[in-house]
């Protein structure tokens, strides 16, 4: 991680930009430790993070998953996702506040990570998506919790079961990201959001928000089915049960703590199954995401 500190915000830049940022378990550690010092140090009032043009953040690093789920590695990769939980946790309980700025595109993970911080603001050609179901898996760190507590929980089945890849201007308008602005003012508006500035007005919904959010609203996985005019009959079945266990812990009311352990459940549940491994190994690779000294500890 590439940390400056300029007008008391501290901006964290990943540092993969040859693989899309993603998160291994040594890029997480690094971003964790940056964080962290950046929430301890006197000069720093807010945090920016970061990316650069193309990425923001392209999510966990599939080429690990691949590698620990041949070795049969499960616990290392649960490892990992506990780990990330707990980055992404300092993120969100930070007393200092934590401005996204995404300058590209924010997949998965990097999704995630930008739902944990408490604004986002996003460059006009960014795009974001919450793609893991139709890998057979779940938001594994918190993403799918914090997109219901922010957008309401049909907006947030939406972006987890059809997994849609939303374009800047229609994540703003509903409330995915708080703000846009041009690639070469982004950290400037960010630095500014972070200190207080208060954001721009939202504009007019873009996307059928209200058919979204209809189609959605219903509490069992048969009842959106029925209602969604989405395709969501080729995203696998049990991933999508798994997340609808989890909107239906949020409904309950559980304690984050059980809600936590239900997700990682969930998790280990996806990567026990055969056929996630090959979802993920008919992946195309991201430039860059071959296996380096230190990427895995």
């Amino acid at each position: 991680m590439a940390t400056e500190t300029r007008d008391s915000v501290a901006t964290i830049r990943l540092s993969r930009r040859d693989a899309g940022h993603t998160l291994n378990p040594a890029a997480l550690f690094q971003l964790g430790e940056a964080v962290r010092r950046a929430i301890c140090d006197p000069r720093v009032r807010a945090i920016v993070l970061t990316g650069s043009p193309g990425a923001f953040c392209r999510g966990a690093d599939v080429g690990y998953f691949v590698r620990s789920l041949r070795r049969g590695e499960l616990d290392r990769l649960m490892q990992f996702t506990r780990a990330g939980a707990a980055v992404f946790d300092t993120i969100a309980g930070s007393p200092k506040r934590v401005v996204a700025a995404l300058n590209g595109s924010a997949i998965g993970g990097g999704l995630e990570l930008a739902l944990a911080c408490h604004a986002r603001l996003a460059a006009p050609a960014a795009s974001l998506c919450l793609p893991e179901t139709g890998l057979g898996l779940v938001p594994g760190w918190g993403g799918l919790e914090r997109a219901a507590a922010l957008l309401g929980d049909g907006v947030a089945k939406w972006l987890v079961y059809a997994g849609p890849v939303v374009a800047t201007r229609d994540a703003w308008s509903i409330g995915l990201v708080d703000g846009v602005a041009a690639p070469a003012e982004l950290l400037d508006a960010a630095r500014r959001v972070a200190l207080g500035e208060p954001l721009p007005p939202r504009p007019g919904p873009r996307l059928e928000a209200d058919r979204i959010r209809r189609e959605y609203a219903a509490p069992t996985l048969e009842g959106v089915f029925a209602a969604a005019s989405d395709d969501l009959s080729a995203r696998p079945r049990q991933a999508l049960a798994a997340a609808s266990a989890l909107f239906d812990g949020l409904r309950a009311d559980a304690s984050p703590a059980a809600l936590a352990a239900r997700r990682e459940r969930a998790v280990l549940a996806a990567f026990e199954r055969p056929d996630t491994l090959r979802r993920l190994e008919a992946l195309p690779a991201p430039r860059g995401s071959a296996q380096r000294q230190g990427d895995d500890p």
